[in-house]
This record gives structure tokens, sequence and C-alpha cells, in this order.
């Protein structure tokens, strides 16, 4: 498996405000706060660039913004943007509690 080089904490506050931009229903941090289950202070945080997202929290925002994971660090890591929503299936996040 190929080692990802670690992403700057802007890169990860840039791709998600970029993909909050172009969601329908989570264009606020309390939106995706309460769709994805993760603290809206927690996504101000990242979207300030003062920490990386741990992985599970990867997972709870890209489930929110109804894209793979690989998909939300793809565009974190400077690849072609996706409009949220249109990435293709959503991974399944057992035992996660999270509702849609």
């Amino acid at each position: 498996m190929a080692k990802r080089r670690r992403l700057l904490q802007s890169e990860w506050g840039r791709a998600l405000a970029q993909l909050m931009a172009s969601s329908c229903d989570c264009k606020t941090q309390d939106a995706l706060a309460k769709r994805s289950g993760v603290a809206q202070s927690t996504i101000g945080r990242i979207l300030r660039g003062e920490v990386n997202p741990q992985t599970d929290t990867v997972a709870f925002l890209a489930r929110a913004l109804r894209m793979p994971r690989k998909t939300l660090a793809a565009v974190a890591e400077g690849e072609k943007a996706v409009e949220a929503g249109t990435a293709g299936a959503v991974e399944e996040l057992p035992n996660s509690g999270v509702s849609q």
C-alpha cells in the first residue's frame, strides 16, 4: 500500500470549505455538524486549519457530504474537485449512529 503524504492542516480546511459550498444541504458548519454527527466546533477548527481531522471524522464528514472518504481525501490532496453528492456510492459506516 502506498503511503499518503501528510496533509497540511490548511488543505483540509480548503477542501472542506469547497465541498460545503457545493453541497445542497451542508452549506453551513451547523448543517454539516447535524448531518455528520461531528461537533460544530471541530468542523470550525478544521476549516480554520487548526487541526487535521481524524480518520473517523473524515468518514463521518464524507458520508454527510455523500461521497466516499477516499474522494474527500483526494480533494484535500488537491486533486480535481468534485461536486458533493456526485462522487459515487457512500461508504457504509458500521455502528456509526449517524442517520441521514
